[in-house]
């Protein structure tokens, strides 16, 4: 079993539907995400106006994130671990292929976007800072 972070996502998409972002939590993720926290967090302390960074996909080993769960309603505070022993029988994938994951550091929150292949449909779920600085493996 793999263990992720399961947070609300959202999409711009009229016939794709999301409602989790699922990061796969490992030494490597967490790690990184830690540092880049505390980055965004000193910058902003010495300049206010600076209040993210964006680190594109190949700073992160990512697979698929965006997934629609059997539960159809889904609390926009979700924030949690999870072990999933089976992606594919346990969430649904959207329709469309997502590429161009991009992840922005910000003062409150590690926004993580996917874009679809042929369309300019966005997808998106952020996880909270303090909730990742909390995450010990």
């Amino acid at each position: 079993m793999k263990k992720f972070i399961k947070v609300f996502a959202s999409t711009t998409s009229e016939w794709d539907e999301v409602n989790c972002l699922l990061v796969e939590l490992n030494e490597n993720f967490l790690s990184l995400a830690k540092k880049y926290i505390e980055l965004i967090k000193s910058l902003n302390k010495n300049d206010e106006k600076i209040d993210s960074i964006n680190i594109f996909e190949s700073s992160f080993i990512f697979t698929d994130l965006f997934f629609s769960d059997n539960n159809d309603e889904i609390d926009v505070n979700l924030c949690e671990i999870i072990e999933v022993e089976d992606l594919d029988t346990e969430y649904n994938h959207p329709q469309q292929r997502i590429v161009g994951h991009s992840v922005e550091f910000g003062v409150y929150g590690v926004l993580v976007k996917g874009f679809g292949k042929h369309t300019d449909e966005e997808f998106w779920g952020v996880i909270p800072n303090e909730f990742i600085l909390s995450i010990s493996l």
